[in-house]
């Protein structure tokens, strides 16, 4: 996998969850947002609980969304 840098002016927010066992492991979500330089500008980990792949994906876009 490659990261490409945005346009000047805009910045990226790559989002992840982490792989879990749905009965076993709570759900956790990763991300990062950098700007055209490839610089960081923030990071962000969380827990969702016992959700589904689906939830913890949009978990962590929602996040994502609030923290930009």
């Amino acid at each position: 996998m490659r990261w490409y840098p945005p346009s000047k002016d805009v910045v990226k927010i790559v989002v992840d969850m982490n792989s879990f066992h749905f009965i076993v492991d709570p759900a956790d979500f990763s991300g990062l947002c950098r700007n055209y330089h490839g610089e960081w500008i923030f990071g962000f980990y969380d827990s969702c609980g016992f959700v589904s792949n689906m939830i913890s994906e949009l978990s962590a876009i929602l996040n994502a969304a609030k923290l930009a």
